[in-house]
């Protein structure tokens, strides 16, 4: 018994530091393109034309941030799977949904690249994700196999999924939708952190 909570503990900390790879990468990814336009920006305003269309330090720094966005859906998968192999039965069921879910992420990560295509697909793959994510999380809140710590931070993360689906839909809205859809955006992810934190700590 001991050694299976060691083993939970190991997996579900290495789970939550996958997790937060790919949030703050994700925020960075969001970030470094801003920059990168201003200092094109710049150059065109100095006459710079060389400099406005060759790569610059923040367009590196983007591609990195982006590439740890991969790395950490990775890293979270393997640590699904794991999770998976010392879970209930079922509770594996449900966990099986998350990494199916994180599969088809990663999926619509790499398939946005492509014109056409990617604009139409990823979207799909990201809602069937979402989708999963939702019906995972929604059976390991109410498990009661799992610690109680788990079952609320799965609570949290389910809350978490409704309030990104809200904050796409509101983001529609016009002016509202560009003020309301960041703050649940960014209410959604600190509770992402704080149910992957608790699960990691039950």
């Amino acid at each position: 018994m001991e050694n299976v909570q060691n083993t939970w503990s190991t997996v579900t900390k290495s789970i939550y530091k996958a997790v937060l790879l790919y949030v703050w990468a994700g925020i960075a990814a969001a970030i470094f393109p801003i920059f990168a336009k201003l200092g094109s920006a710049a150059d065109l305003a100095s006459g710079d034309l060389a400099g406005a269309v060759t790569w610059g330090i923040w367009d590196i720094l983007g591609l990195v941030a982006s590439l740890a966005i991969i790395a950490g859906y990775v890293l979270f998968y393997i640590g699904l799977n794991k999770w998976r192999g010392v879970a209930d039965a079922a509770d594996a069921q449900a966990i099986n949904k998350l990494r199916i879910a994180v599969l088809l992420t990663m999926i619509a990560v790499l398939v946005a690249y492509i014109p056409g295509l990617g604009w139409i697909a990823a979207p799909i793959l990201e809602l069937v994700a979402v989708i999963l994510m939702l019906m995972g999380y929604s059976a390991l809140k109410k498990s009661t196999t799992v610690p109680e710590g788990a079952a609320k931070g799965a609570g949290k993360l389910y809350k978490a999924q409704i309030l990104t689906i809200v904050a796409v839909v509101v983001g529609w809205i016009p002016v509202l939708g560009w003020i309301a859809a960041p703050i649940l955006d960014l209410v959604a992810f600190f509770m992402v952190l704080g149910g992957w934190k608790a699960i990691a700590n039950s």
